[in-house]
């Protein structure tokens, strides 16, 4: 989740503060090679959670540890500093699409911050963390597809 949320936070300020022009010649190739290093460290970092290389994170009814505190602190400002980023974005261009991702982002941040407050599984704060999370997903979709419509 670090890694998404930094990336939708770096697409954003990218974005919001236009950076690299949207009709760029390389456009593809960036693309292409951002797609590649996303996938070569989901698999890295799936090989490392395997390998136990990482530091336990949640200790059952004790809760979350100091570590994943910190990785989930930093990753729910990356997608709440993005989501206002987008908003941002949104108010230059008034474009639905901008808005709907924009709070896909927000709801995915706030839902993030319930999973958060979890100590034993099953918590019923973290249930609601998760019914943001996932209407954070259904908004993602939704932008998708409106943007899709209008090409």
């Amino acid at each position: 989740m670090l890694v998404s949320s930094a990336f939708q936070f770096l697409g954003a300020a990218q974005g919001s503060f236009g950076s690299v022009p949207v009709g760029s010649e390389r456009r593809k190739l960036r693309l292409t090679l951002a797609y590649c290093g996303v996938l070569i460290a989901s698999i890295l970092i799936s090989l490392f959670a395997f390998s136990g290389v990482f530091p336990t994170f949640f200790v059952q009814n004790v809760g979350a540890t100091l570590i994943d505190e910190f990785v989930y602190v930093v990753t729910i400002i990356f997608f709440l500093l993005g989501s206002l980023l987008y908003l941002r974005l949104y108010l230059q261009s008034k474009s639905e699409t901008l808005l709907t991702y924009s709070l896909a982002l927000m709801f995915y941040g706030l839902g993030s911050f319930g999973l958060t407050q979890q100590v034993v599984f099953g918590d019923a704060i973290v249930w609601v963390g998760r019914l943001a999370t996932y209407v954070g997903l259904l908004y993602f979709l939704f932008a998708l597809l409106s943007n899709r419509q209008k090409k």
